[in-house]
């Protein structure tokens, strides 16, 4: 029989693994169900991702998570002690003769037709009293396919009566996403209220945006947060369980917290 030809290496539409298939059914290369993946495979962190064979034609790398791990447009192929051989058709058979897969073959991974798209979710009080520091939460946005995000943008929108020069620059320098950095009141206008604008991407190239409307105050409020995202899909026998997070903060001392 011919030689197998390695065909294609496409991430998953949710990026969880990498597909990486033959073009016709294979003997595994002697290799178990589940195997570390540099064992047959070259690709960025193959020795510390996991391989298994979903049939004789296709492997899944689960890939692990770092940001020089394999992407899309990373080259994957055979390592070069591989022997890979058409599977026997009948049994007992000799593939002695046979030709193995060439390991000079170099494939591009590519990303899935239908990747899946980020879900943004911006957690924020939707008004703050005049001396609170504003935290915008983005840890409950899922579609990262398990890595950090590629690109995390968040803009600032107002009345044009406001300034948001520092404000949109503490965003671009200063903000961190995990865990996330408040914004200082001081950056904040009492009695306007603010848009936030947030837009992420993930290792697949989909990108999506949500946003978060804040009013801030001519005084003082109790600050009461429920973390995660305002709309929430879940089966009807489940718990709906709800976390939340509440404080009074007085201008120049420390906040009174209940949760």
């Amino acid at each position: 029989l011919p030689a197998p030809v390695l065909l294609s290496a496409v991430f998953a539409d949710d990026g969880s693994y990498l597909a990486i298939a033959f073009d016709s059914n294979t003997d595994r290369g002697g290799t178990a169900t589940q195997f570390t993946c540099s064992v047959l495979l070259s690709f960025p962190c193959a020795a510390t991702s996991r391989c298994v064979w979903a049939s004789s034609k296709q492997v899944n790398a689960h890939v692990s998570r770092a940001s020089n791990c394999a992407r899309v447009g990373s080259t994957v192929s055979l390592v070069s002690s591989a022997t890979v051989k058409a599977q026997c058709q009948a049994s007992p058979c000799d593939t002695s003769q046979w030709l193995p897969a060439s390991v000079a073959s170099r494939l591009t991974v590519t990303a899935p037709l239908s990747a899946t798209a980020p879900s943004v979710a911006v957690s924020a009080p939707s008004t703050i009293g005049e001396c609170d520091n504003l935290v915008l939460d983005l840890s409950t946005s899922s579609g990262n396919g398990g890595r950090a995000w590629t690109s995390r943008n968040i803009t600032v929108e107002t009345s044009i009566s406001v300034i948001v020069t520092g404000l949109q620059a503490f965003l671009n320098f200063e903000y961190q996403e995990s865990p996330p950095t408040p914004i200082p009141a001081a950056l904040l206008q009492k009695g306007a209220a603010y848009n936030f604008v947030v837009r992420l991407c993930n290792f697949l190239g989909k990108c999506s945006q949500g946003s978060r409307r804040v009013l801030v105050l001519q005084q003082t409020i109790p600050t009461v947060t429920l973390p995660g995202s305002a709309l929430r899909t879940m089966q009807r026998s489940a718990a709906l369980v709800l976390g939340s997070d509440a404080f009074v903060l007085a201008c120049g001392r420390l906040p009174v917290r209940t949760g």
